[in-house]
C-alpha cells in the first residue's frame, strides 16, 4: 500500500512560480520517490523528466539517457571482453554507466556538445564518501569531454552531478582542479541556479 505523501511546498522557497520551469506536480513526486524505497526505473523517468525541464528541444538540447561512459582503448591495445563503440565514437570496453548525459545540439551527428552528465547513485552508494573516492575517475572523463569538446571549437567545462537519496553532489571542472557542491536534494533552490544558467553559457 502507498504511503500518504507530505505535500510539496510550491512555488519552491526563492523561486517565483512563473520563473520555475519544473511544474508542481513533478516537484511533488521527486519528493515522494526520495521519501520511499523507489524505484530505480520510475525514478529514472521524473529525472529525464527533471532534465528536460531545464535543457529542453526546443533550445537545441538533448538528453541522452544511460549513454555508456567507458575507458577508451589505445590503438595498439589488444581488444577483448564484450566492445562497443560509444556515442563519441571510440571503441570502449566496459566501465561505468552514467544514466544520463545533456548535450547542445551539434551540426554534425559527432559534434554534439556535452555539458552535464546526470549519475543516479543506489540508496546505499555511500554518499560523499564514495564521490571522493570517484574523483579521479570524473577527471579522466572531464579530459575526455574537454578533448571533444575543443575538437568541435567549444571550451565549456563539463558538469558532473552525482544523485543519491539525501544529497546532490555537483562537480564542476576548474583550474585548480574538480569543485565539489553539495545540495539538500534535486529541487534544492541553489541547484535551480546553476541549472538555469547553464544553457546559456552555450547559446
Amino acid at each position: 500500500m502507498s504511503q500518504p505523501s507530505t505535500p510539496f511546498v510550491y512555488p519552491r522557497p526563492g523561486i517565483p512560480e512563473h520563473q520555475d520551469p519544473v511544474p508542481s506536480w513533478l516537484c511533488q513526486r521527486l519528493q515522494d520517490m526520495n521519501q520511499l524505497d523507489s524505484d530505480r526505473v520510475q525514478y529514472g523517468g521524473l529525472h529525464n523528466t527533471l532534465l528536460n525541464c531545464y535543457f529542453p528541444a526546443t533550445s537545441n538540447f538533448m538528453v541522452k539517457p544511460i549513454p555508456r561512459l567507458r575507458n577508451v582503448f589505445a590503438s595498439n591495445e589488444y581488444l577483448t571482453g564484450a566492445i562497443s563503440i560509444d556515442s563519441y565514437d571510440p571503441p570502449v570496453e566496459a566501465d561505468d554507466i552514467s544514466h544520463f548525459v545533456v548535450c547542445k545540439y551539434g551540426a554534425d551527428v559527432n559534434g554534439d556538445i556535452p555539458l552535464l552528465v546526470w549519475e543516479l547513485n543506489r540508496d546505499d552508494a555511500g554518499g560523499v564518501h564514495r564521490a571522493a573516492g570517484q574523483i579521479e575517475r570524473y577527471r579522466r572523463w572531464c579530459a575526455a569531454y574537454a578533448e571533444h569538446n575543443a575538437a568541435v571549437g567549444e571550451q565549456h567545462a563539463v558538469y558532473f552531478a552525482i544523485i543519491e537519496q539525501s544529497s546532490v553532489i555537483l562537480m564542476v571542472p576548474s583550474t585548480d582542479g574538480l569543485m565539489m557542491m553539495k545540495f539538500v536534494n534535486v529541487l534544492d533552490s541553489r541547484l535551480h541556479k546553476i541549472l538555469t544558467d547553464l544553457p546559456a553559457k552555450y547559446e
